[in-house]
C-alpha cells in the first residue's frame, strides 16, 4: 500500500490488546488488522482507527469482508455522527478508506488495493 499510496506515513499493526473494535481473534471477528497513518487525514480526538486514513481487515472467509463492509455502510447511512467510509473487498480483506479524505484519494487507494 505504501508504494501505490506515498502520503502513508505509518502503519499500526493490531495486537488482540490494541485493536480499537475489539475483533481480532474474537467469534465473528477477523484475524488481522492494521491501521495506516496517512498524512492527508486528521484524528484531533486522537481515537486512531479510520481516522487516521485507512484500515486493512483481514476476514476468515470473503463473504465475513464483504458483510462487515455492509454492516458498516448500514450504519453510516443517514447518520452523519458516524462519518463515512468507502469500502473495497478483494477476497478476504477489507480495506477501509476514511471518508474525512477526498474521492480522489480513495480512487487512488482503490488503485493501490488492487480493487
Amino acid at each position: 500500500m505504501r508504494t501505490g499510496v506515498p502520503e502513508i506515513t505509518d502503519a499500526l499493526i493490531y495486537d488482540e490488546t490494541s485493536d480499537p473494535n475489539d475483533l481480532l481473534g474474537r467469534p465473528n471477528g477477523y484475524t488481522a488488522a492494521a491501521s495506516l497513518t496517512d498524512s492527508r487525514a486528521s484524528d484531533p480526538a486522537g481515537t486512531g482507527g479510520i481516522d487516521l486514513g485507512a484500515v486493512l481487515e483481514v476476514w476468515p472467509t470473503p463473504a465475513d469482508a464483504q458483510a462487515r463492509a455492509d454492516y458498516i455502510a448500514a450504519l453510516q447511512k443517514g447518520n452523519t455522527l458516524l462519518g463515512s467510509e468507502y469500502h473495497h473487498v478483494r477476497g478476504n480483506v477489507l480495506l477501509r478508506v476514511s471518508g474525512q479524505l477526498p474521492p480522489s484519494v480513495n480512487e487512488v487507494y482503490a488503485a493501490a488495493f488492487g480493487a
